[in-house]
């Protein structure tokens, strides 16, 4: 009768940067030295832990320096497989909200619909994880809108002419320059917009008799 089948449980982790596993693990194992160093890892607490040992993972078809892992006394977090380190060795790793495939990159095609939701880079070892640039969105600040509305409407004003005195003057008198810039950049309200309190458009008022 023959044995039953073990198995490692590992973490695949696009943040780690290289394999981390637990000694506990019936692996071969070969002690750190000098022609074997140890890494050392920086964990949550701001601790610095050492390796003991190296290993290789028990993965078929990729060259060892794909598969050797650093071996530790015990992980918080578990035994961590570096889904970079794999990668850089000409693989693909594809994720969806269940599962995870490891793949041989010529062995695989992949044809989207549409355009990725964002794109990222990786290069080991000098960038270990995965970088992506999320834009900023642009948004125009037009605050100043509201209270300028509520002082014009807080005068009578019916000609077009001394609206835009008044709310001239609202903007501490800027140069035409400046006003002009921010009129394009709908910062401020153009004349245009200005609201109207009276049918009546820009003339000089006529002389009372």
């Amino acid at each position: 009768m023959s044995a039953p089948q073990q198995y490692i449980n590992m973490k695949v982790d696009s943040g780690a940067s290289a394999n981390f596993h637990e000694i506990s693990h019936h692996l071969h194992h070969h002690p750190t030295s000098k022609a074997n160093p140890s890494v050392a890892v920086i964990v949550p607490n701001g601790n610095i832990m050492t390796s003991e040992s190296t290993t290789n993972l028990p993965i078929p078809h990729l060259p060892a320096s794909a598969t050797i892992s650093h071996g530790f006394k015990s992980l918080a977090s578990g035994s961590l497989l570096s889904v970079g380190q794999i990668c850089d060795h000409n693989c693909t790793a594809i994720f969806t909200n269940k599962s995870v495939h490891m793949y041989k990159t010529p062995d695989i095609t992949i044809k989207p619909l549409k355009s990725p939701i964002f794109s990222g880079t990786h290069d080991a070892p000098t960038q270990p994880l995965y970088n992506i640039k999320l834009p900023i969105p642009l948004t125009t600040t037009k605050a100043m809108n509201l209270p300028q509305l509520q002082s014009l409407n807080a005068v009578k004003l019916p000609y077009l002419h001394n609206r835009i005195a008044f709310y001239h003057a609202t903007l501490f008198s800027p140069v035409i320059s400046t006003r002009i810039n921010a009129m394009l950049n709908t910062y401020i309200l153009s004349q245009n917009q200005l609201p109207n309190k009276s049918d009546r458009i820009d003339h000089t008022p006529k002389q009372q008799h």
